[in-house]
């Protein structure tokens, strides 16, 4: 699935399918996933279709290992939590620790990336709450990281089990921070967070 990609045009999402080029939601596009999937595939409405299920090796560095599976959140297709903040500091910090290793933002999924160092939230405790855009959120905990960050993705980015192996070791296996919707709107690339961190650089 990390070789899809979705965008808004406008108000309109629309899907690359590797293979397929850009489809718009509908059924051209559950067929292409279908077939490129080899299984019965559609696109849904999160908030309509309910909590989904998750699974990961129970050894990252083992695919083959024992499956565990979990329910997510309802409202989402996310396994944890509403949101996932991450500062360019914490990539950047990473990168100075282990220049041998890939440290793309695209490994790590964020929501929100805040143009600030890599103690942008380390003052913060639980339901600190942050204005961002015309949004309100709230800090729920550190972001704990998965198997998923060590997967290839196109544009050059390969497998390498280091990614996790490092920041379980350096960092408690935690890049990042959780957080939860207080009060929904709009956020745009440059938009301000107030609160004890610095502005959005993205989303």
């Amino acid at each position: 699935m990390l070789e899809a990609s979705a965008r808004y045009l406008g108000d309109d999402l629309v899907v690359t399918v590797p293979g397929c080029g850009e489809l718009a939601v509908g059924k051209a596009l559950d067929s292409a996933l279908s077939s490129w999937l080899d299984r019965s595939a559609r696109l849904v409405d999160a908030l309509a279709h309910g909590p989904g299920t998750f699974e990961c090796p129970t050894e990252f560095e083992d695919d083959e290992s024992e499956v565990v599976r979990w329910t997510g959140i309802g409202g989402s297709f996310v396994d944890e939590s509403e949101l996932h903040l991450l500062s360019t500091g914490d990539l950047d910090r990473l990168a100075d620790e282990r220049p041998d290793i890939c440290w793309d933002v695209r490994r790590f999924r964020p929501n929100i990336v805040v143009d600030g160092g890599p103690d942008a939230f380390s003052s913060t405790s639980e339901n600190t709450r942050y204005r961002v855009g015309d949004a309100e959120v709230a800090y729920e905990k550190g972001c704990t990281r998965c198997v998923m960050t060590t997967r290839s993705q196109p544009a050059g980015i390969e497998r390498q089990l280091d990614v996790l192996r490092h920041v379980v070791r350096a960092h408690a296996n935690v890049v990042g921070v959780r957080a939860r919707i207080v009060s929904g709107g709009r956020v745009r690339v440059g938009d301000s967070l107030s609160g004890p961190g610095p502005r959005t650089e993205g989303f």
